[in-house]
């Protein structure tokens, strides 16, 4: 199950209603700071949250009254705002201040069971793992209280959050010592330590499994669960407590060069590893979560949202070919959100390269719109309407989202010779030549990029030995009278000797002569020089021909099936 499409009406940055077009797809956007990028990451965040949540809490986010709410600022009062999802079942789910919207939102079981089996993960929520000063101990109970327990299945009508509000509510009522409710809420405790501490050991091996396979193979983690406690000791009732459990984390060094005494076990990880490593051991964690979660086909939404900000880009080209190559996330609809260009670039590198055709790409920049005032009697007698479009008056002008599309460059160059723009389509012709051949020569490798440049450096070597081989063929010809020899033998020899080195020759230099000839090289090579490359600089004495953008456009076609086979 996947979305179609996601449509945001007054939500946050969103000013008006814009519809992005997902065609279950997953997408990758890139988004510049302040665009709106965070607005997509809450409204799915919102929607896919908020199933199982009392009608009050979901309308407060769309009420112009309310401190929290999640409309745009600049709307006015009588505008509305809402969020909604398409499948590709053609079902549609929304968010509102309508109770329409919200009874049709809860029907069905679809958003409950996509609550459970998503997840949302951003930098922020891995940066918790090791947010800790130095003379502490990693805990991570509280990630897991915050961000971790209203995805968990405690039993088969209630999630972690809800037991454990429970009992934050039952410790305000502070049950006296050895009453029957005491004695309830005693055994509720006890099998809330032994569900999560079964769940700590459920998770721990796929955490190392993640952890040692694509990150970093010479780290072991471990989980030390110390459990919740209830103080029912004082008289007094207000005195009465919940002691937190403990999620304590610790380390292993898997190296033979370390000797086995205590300290290859570290208990503090944030003073020994950096953070690329512990953000790797965050993923890892939130990662081995997620595959408990629901496996029937449900909606599954994985949503990213910066991230990969603390791993240098290798470690991000680990993680991007892990969503690619994870057959527990193949079912998940992912979708990436990033500021980071180069990470978007060459995150879409690797997706046209590896999947082709099941990726989309979104780019978001912050773009200005004008916004009528409200009419007063004052404006209409001093004429100040007249100005009130000048783009200068920056009050009248607000800032919304502008998203757009990022098509394939040979897409775009069709777009743009049917628009009659022909500079435009022949420059984005030579961006496909450009991208076709860094894929096809692997310039993005170092060792492809060194062969290259010593195949160019010696390029005149492969011309003269071609030489060499026909001055040594015709040397050679002068043997095909060796029968005239005397010795007989010898003859012989040199007959068959000659007939090889001759086949051998003549082999060779077939291969450089003719073989050694891609045609459909020098046909590209052809189109760069005599119309890509002078369209893409001030160069008007070769005008450019409608047939000409016409055949590099069937060449190009041809070219990328060529280079992808």
């Amino acid at each position: 199950m996947k979305i179609d499409k996601l449509t945001l009406k007054n939500f946050k940055f969103f000013y008006g209603e814009k519809t992005l077009n997902f065609e279950s797809k997953n997408v990758l956007l890139y988004g510049e700071n302040g665009s709106g990028k965070s607005s997509i990451y809450w409204a799915l965040y919102t929607l896919l949250n908020n199933a199982k949540s009392p009608d009050a809490k979901i309308q407060k986010y769309f009420n112009h009254r309310e401190k929290n709410r999640l409309l745009n600022r600049y709307i006015e009062e009588a505008d509305t705002g809402r969020v909604s999802i398409t499948l590709v079942n053609g079902e549609e789910y929304a968010i509102s201040n309508d109770s329409a919207d919200i009874t049709q939102y809860k029907r069905g079981t679809t958003l409950k069971e996509a609550s459970i089996a998503s997840d949302f993960i951003n930098y922020k929520l891995l940066a918790k793992l090791y947010d800790f000063k130095h003379r502490q101990t990693i805990d991570l109970f509280e990630l897991f209280e915050s961000d971790i327990f209203s995805y968990l299945t405690y039993d088969t009508h209630r999630n972690y959050d809800n037991v454990w509000d429970g009992f934050l509510k039952k410790e305000k009522i502070a049950p006296r010592k050895w009453s029957n409710e005491y004695m309830t809420f005693t055994r509720d405790i006890d099998s809330f330590n032994t569900r999560l501490n079964t769940f700590l050991d459920s998770i721990i091996e796929s955490t190392n499994a993640i952890l040692q396979e694509h990150f970093y193979g010479n780290i072991k983690i471990s989980f030390t669960y110390r459990p919740l406690e209830y103080d029912s000791s004082h008289d007094i009732p207000r005195y009465r407590e919940l002691k937190n459990p403990k999620i304590n984390i610790t380390i292993s060094l898997l190296n033979d060069n370390i000797p086995i005494d205590a300290n290859r076990k570290i208990e503090q990880p944030h003073t020994f590893l950096n953070e690329a490593k512990l953000t790797a051991i965050a993923l890892s964690i939130r990662l081995a979560i997620l595959r408990t979660r629901i496996s029937a086909d449900v909606l599954k939404v994985l949503v990213l949202d910066d991230l990969l900000i603390s791993l240098d880009m290798s470690n991000r080209d680990i993680v991007v070919n892990m969503l690619l190559e994870d057959e527990y996330l193949k079912d998940y609809h992912i979708i990436i959100l990033t500021h980071d260009r180069a990470f978007y670039e060459r995150s879409r590198q690797i997706f046209d390269y590896k999947a082709k055709n099941k990726w989309k790409y979104f780019e978001m920049y912050v773009d200005k719109k004008y916004k009528a005032p409200k009419l007063s009697f004052s404006s209409v007698l001093t004429g100040s309407l007249l100005q009130e479009k000048n783009i200068n008056n920056c009050s009248n002008y607000i800032e919304v989202p502008y998203i757009k599309e990022a098509k394939p460059n040979l897409d775009k160059a069709k777009e743009h010779f049917k628009n009659k723009d022909y500079p435009a389509c022949a420059n984005y012709l030579r961006k496909e030549v450009e991208k076709q051949f860094d894929i096809y020569l692997q310039l993005d490798n170092l060792d492809a990029k060194i062969n290259l440049a010593k195949l160019k450096e010696n390029l005149h070597l492969v011309t003269d030995t071609s030489k060499d081989l026909k001055k040594l063929l015709r040397v050679l010809k002068q043997f095909e009278n060796c029968e005239r020899m005397p010795q007989h033998i010898q003859t012989q020899k040199c007959k068959e000797f000659s007939e090889q080195i001759i086949s051998s020759i003549v082999s060779i230099t077939k291969y450089i002569d003719e073989d050694f000839h891609f045609e459909e090289f020098e046909d590209v090579k052809l189109i760069l020089k005599s119309i890509l490359h002078p369209q893409s600089h001030s160069d008007v004495s070769k005008p450019l021909y409608k047939k000409e953008l016409e055949d590099a456009i069937i060449l190009m076609e041809a070219f990328t099936t060529i280079i992808e086979n």
